[in-house]
């Protein structure tokens, strides 16, 4: 198990009263372990000292111990009289609880405040609970930062900020500790009897030593696994291949799809093509009439000479196609009028 030590108190309800202490470990997979138990007639230093002093006799002076529990007087006492080179930490959740933060905000900063990780982190989050709620910060600051903060801890309580741990053994004993006291204490050893017979009957023959590798047996004839073929596209996006050039690398020059030149893409060339009209223009009006009135100069690019010319023979066709309009439709007036002289003269 981990050199750590919660403790904590129930009171029975049975009719001569009394309470019941409890000691609690948590071993390497964060599971609880019931230690030892007893009953007193209250949390008095006299009995919480010789409920730890038993307890030492048991386990002997520990290295490192950590020992985790509320800010009770006489458990404080006891700690200190039978463990003094021990780390002895207060729970975060009753400390909250002494100091009446019973908002959410105030909740969440004060925990953000205890399990922060690093010293300037710490003191950021203790300057915030302190513009909130400066009666507290005075509690907290006498109770010591050192005892129920994770960065000013001096010790390792291996992340154990509360002692639910033990709680956790009073919330099971509620109905049982309604019985005398003999029936609680052989409650307390059928229960360990049923938890270890569990996890063995659960985990039996699990592991198994391997042994010195000189030792080992090597049989002959054993087929080599080669790694996978992962030359296979994988799902998703593809990876971004503008990456920094290696020192020598040729640089990969890339070309313009549109007018052909290298050093720049089609996003931005900006070289006039001969066959588009440049859309930056504003449209002008192909007839005859507004190019005579207003006499715009169109501008057409490259094949402006041709296309002038053109423009020209065009319009001189259109003159002659009108005089020859004009020509007809003065005939076709003559021979209106000679029809109707010769209409009249054959009715008389």
């Amino acid at each position: 198990m981990r050199p750590l030590l919660i403790t904590d108190g129930a009171h029975l309800k049975e009719t001569y009263k009394g309470t019941n202490l409890v000691l609690v470990g948590m071993d390497g997979n964060n599971q609880i372990v019931p230690i030892a138990t007893c009953v007193s007639q209250g949390e008095t230093g006299e009995s919480w000292t010789w409920f730890l002093l038993k307890f030492k006799e048991c386990i002997g002076e520990v290295p490192n111990l950590a020992i985790i529990t509320d800010r009770h007087p006489a458990i404080i006492l006891a700690c200190n009289t039978i463990f003094p080179n021990a780390f002895h930490g207060y729970c975060c959740r009753h400390l909250m609880m002494n100091c009446k933060m019973k908002s959410d905000k105030l909740q969440a900063l004060y925990w953000k405040t205890c399990k922060a990780y690093t010293p300037e982190k710490f003191q950021r989050r203790v300057s915030d609970l302190r513009g909130f709620r400066p009666e507290a910060y005075k509690k907290f600051k006498e109770t010591g930062f050192e005892t129920w903060s994770r960065a000013m801890c001096p010790a390792d309580r291996y992340n154990y900020m509360t002692s639910n741990s033990a709680e956790s053994i009073n919330n099971l004993t509620r109905h049982v500790r309604k019985a005398p006291i003999t029936q609680l204490m052989e409650w307390y050893i059928a229960l360990l009897q049923k938890w270890y017979c569990a996890r063995r009957d659960k985990h039996k023959d699990l592991v198994y030593p391997v042994g010195e590798p000189s030792s080992w047996v090597r049989p002959d004839g054993l087929q080599v696994v080669k790694p996978p073929n992962m030359n296979f596209r994988t799902s998703g996006r593809p990876k971004n291949t503008d990456c920094i050039k290696s020192q020598g690398g040729e640089p990969i020059q890339v070309r313009c799809s549109r007018c052909g030149v290298r050093g720049y893409n089609r996003t931005t060339c900006h070289e006039p093509i001969a066959n588009y009209q440049d859309s930056t223009q504003p449209r002008l009006k192909r007839s005859r009439q507004t190019r005579q009135e207003s006499n715009i100069h169109v501008d057409w690019g490259g094949h402006s000479q041709e296309y002038e010319a053109a423009y020209t023979n065009n319009y001189v066709r259109s003159q002659e196609y009108e005089a020859a309009y004009t020509n007809n439709y003065v005939r076709s007036q003559e021979y209106q009028s000679t029809y109707n002289n010769m209409n009249g003269s054959s009715q008389g």
